[in-house]
């Protein structure tokens, strides 16, 4: 199987909301390698101050994001977008992606787009309720970030295999500490991922392109039960450990960005 590898571009001017940008970052990390992150906008544009908050920009960082200041030099041109544009390409050739993860709802990216697919790159489209038609069709595959709100889809659920009340438990095939290196907990300690499977008695929790994290019945947190998830669901949850390894406890359901 070939591993994903995404560039995530982030268009900010269009996108102010900031508090989407932590659950896109979590399901790049969980469905392949992350091999770019970058956010284009003026940072000095009071209007993006949402995006400078230190809950974001703490653990943007985290993930070696890269601030990409771009001034507003003449009125009516948006250089953002053009250099968005140059950074895709430079992703494409240079970096050799085979995703392009674009955060935004302009549809003067639509030329763009056509060229990545043209090139046989993939291009993910996360954005408003205003995108256009022709935005989204453009796109190999669209999401609304209003959706965000109530819990982030896997950007792959329509690539998991559906299950039964049971199904065989799979091994783990990465050690405990590849595993926790491929996590970040947030600043109230808890850690994130997207359910993979779930069956009646225990289930796994997506981490990383390739290992998935097992959890039993009994790690959900009351008064939730495993009977609740489904593929898909994003959840929070703590490490713990078993003879075999790491496994996930405390297991729930999160909100895309969840206060403490």
């Amino acid at each position: 199987m070939i591993t994903k590898t995404i560039g995530l571009l982030v268009d900010a001017e269009n996108v102010t909301n900031s508090s989407f940008i932590i659950p896109i970052v979590r399901q790049a990390h969980c469905s392949g390698h992350l091999s770019g992150l970058v956010l284009f906008g003026n940072w000095n544009s009071p209007a993006l101050a949402g995006w400078k908050r230190p809950e974001i920009t703490c653990q943007l960082e985290k993930w070696g994001a890269v601030w990409s200041h771009v001034p507003k030099t003449r009125p009516g041109k948006n250089a953002s977008d053009i250099a968005l544009t140059f950074e895709a390409a430079v992703m494409a050739r240079e970096r050799h992606v085979n995703e392009i993860w674009l955060v935004s709802g302009d549809s003067d990216f639509t030329p763009m787009i056509h060229r990545l697919r043209y090139d046989g790159i993939s291009v993910i489209v996360f954005g408003p309720k205003t995108s256009t038609e022709g935005l989204r069709a453009a796109c190999s595959s669209f999401f609304l970030l209003e959706e965000l709100q109530s819990g982030l889809q896997s950007v792959t659920a329509s690539e998991h295999q559906s299950v039964s009340g049971t199904f065989a438990a799979k091994r783990v095939t990465a050690t405990a500490r590849e595993i926790a290196d491929t996590l970040v907990a947030d600043n109230r300690g808890w850690f994130h991922g997207f359910v993979q499977s779930v069956g009646e008695k225990f289930g796994f929790i997506r981490v990383n392109a390739v290992d998935p994290l097992f959890f039993g019945a009994h790690h959900v947190d009351q008064p939730m039960t495993i009977r609740n998830l489904r593929s898909g669901d994003a959840v929070e949850f703590r490490l713990s450990r078993n003879r075999q390894g790491l496994v996930a406890c405390h297991v729930r359901k999160t909100l895309a960005l969840r206060t403490a």
